[in-house]
């Protein structure tokens, strides 16, 4: 839905072929949009994809952990802009943030650790293979803290399976 415009600087008034000719244009112009719409469309999709398959790629390929960690970070960056973004993985009873993008001292928070339990936050992604999304943080009673995740407003999870497992 949009307008098309046309003003005139002298006192000509519009003809009715004036109007149909425009009305003429708009639907030519509106197919124009409507088709250059779904050409962005399918060149951001076709991006994502390529990106997907850039990390299917790097995670067969890669042998260095850390390095296939930040990569997949910086792959996801173009599919889904963030501000900050961790991959956290299960060792034993505790989530611990394994790579971090998103501030100039990622070392602060690499390694920083969650307990799995007592945690209703997580439960549902760990537990139960559910997204979760915030849209205002604080409404989570029980937040996790950490270094940095004072700063954060929204906030989207997502199970990591790795063989089948959470």
């Amino acid at each position: 839905m949009g307008v098309l415009e046309i003003a005139l600087n002298t006192s000509k008034e519009l003809s009715s072929g004036d109007i149909e000719i425009l009305e003429l244009f708009a639907t030519q112009a509106a197919i124009a949009i409507q088709n250059a719409r779904l050409f962005s469309d399918e060149q951001r999709r076709r991006q994502e994809a390529e990106t997907l398959s850039e990390v299917g790629m790097l995670i067969n390929g890669m042998m260095d952990r850390d390095e296939l960690l930040n990569m997949i970070l910086t792959s996801l960056q173009k599919v889904v802009p963030y501000d900050s973004a961790s991959i956290q993985l299960v060792t034993g009873s505790d989530i611990v943030v394994e790579a971090f993008r998103g501030t100039e001292y990622p070392e602060q928070i690499i390694g920083t650790t969650f307990k799995v339990h007592n945690n209703e936050l997580t439960h549902p992604i760990l537990f139960e293979g559910k997204n979760v999304i915030l849209n205002n943080r604080d409404e989570v009673e029980h937040w996790l803290k950490g270094p940095g995740t004072e700063k954060i407003k929204s906030w989207l999870a997502v199970p990591l399976e790795i063989k089948g497992s959470r």
